[in-house]
């Protein structure tokens, strides 16, 4: 697989699954989805920042200002209660994608 290759519209849903971990800043997260595809994909800023915007404005997710611990200022990204549901729902249908896929190709 290639390392920065994921199927369109699934970062939307591996944002939703990491940020139900808890709030993250945009770093953290990419260090985050990294950490959970075991070194297969790396993150590109260009692509993460849209999305977290997409979600911000589409209620998914909200956005704070926090302050680092050496002082500057960075954006933490949170799950709202739609942003919950909307993680059920791209994990089962991403889930059922993948199983579809799995009996395609066996």
């Amino acid at each position: 697989m290639k390392r920065d290759v994921v199927p369109r519209g699934a970062l939307r849903a591996l944002v939703l699954a990491t940020l139900g971990d808890g709030a993250l800043h945009g770093y953290a997260l990419a260090r985050a989805l990294e950490e959970r595809a075991l070194g297969t994909w790396k993150i590109r800023e260009g692509s993460l920042y849209p999305a977290l915007h997409e979600l911000e404005l589409e209620g998914a997710i909200a956005a704070s200002w926090t302050k680092a611990p050496n002082g500057r200022r960075r954006r933490v990204y949170s799950l709202t209660r739609a942003g919950k549901r909307a993680a059920k729902g791209a994990r089962a249908e991403w889930l059922g994608i993948a199983e579809m896929l799995k009996a395609m190709l066996a």
